[in-house]
């Protein structure tokens, strides 16, 4: 598995290309379409994921489906979140799911795969994609280096993002890696210690 990732849009958004053996997916293309299209020269591009539906991890969507002519996946629960960012903070062709994916599914591509994990809080509808052989997961704007994402927003949720991280960092072992929607990366163990407080 070859990981790639790119800074895009205003907010500073981690889009990720997870590569193997020819094929590639998307993770968050939240904008810059073009630069992240640059990353996954080479490699054919099955799918484009949202962990979430905030703006800043769909505003690239349209414009890669079309290029691509990859298939877009998201959690169901997060449709009215997509809906209502795109309202406020969106331009032009607002992305459309062809596929709703869920906690326990499993997107291959090349060689490889990432599982689904459902991880409201946040938004309803977030989730992490997750590869246990390879030590990694990406958690979008649930689980940062030293924090957790924000509830305030529409349909977000403070006890259940703290049930989130309690059940993301009791799956994983310390050395998995994590890597969020924006910021550095880190790794579980990492976030066990940096969270006790918030935790206990």
């Amino acid at each position: 598995m070859e990981i790639r990732s790119v800074k895009v849009g205003i907010l500073r958004t981690n889009a990720y290309v997870v590569a193997s053996e020819g094929e590639a997916v998307i993770i968050d293309a939240g904008g810059d379409a073009s630069r992240i299209l640059e990353l996954t020269e080479g490699f054919k591009v099955r799918a484009v994921i949202a962990t979430h539906g905030h703006f800043d991890h769909v505003l690239a969507v349209p414009e890669i489906k079309k290029i691509t002519g990859a298939v877009f996946l998201m959690h169901k629960d997060d449709i009215d979140v997509l809906d209502f960012s795109w309202s406020v903070y969106g331009t032009g062709q607002k992305p459309e799911p062809d596929r709703f994916i869920d906690e326990g599914d499993i997107i291959r591509f090349g060689k490889t795969e990432l599982w689904v994990l459902h991880t409201p809080g946040h938004t309803p509808g977030s989730i992490c994609l997750f590869n246990l052989d390879a030590k990694t997961i990406f958690t979008g704007d649930t689980l940062f280096h030293g924090a957790i994402g924000r509830t305030d927003f529409y349909g977000g949720d403070h006890t259940k993002i703290l049930e989130s991280i309690k059940k993301i960092l009791s799956m994983f072992p310390d050395d998995m890696v994590v890597y969020p929607g924006h910021g550095k990366t880190t790794t579980i163990g990492t976030e066990k210690k940096n969270l006790s407080v918030l935790l206990t």
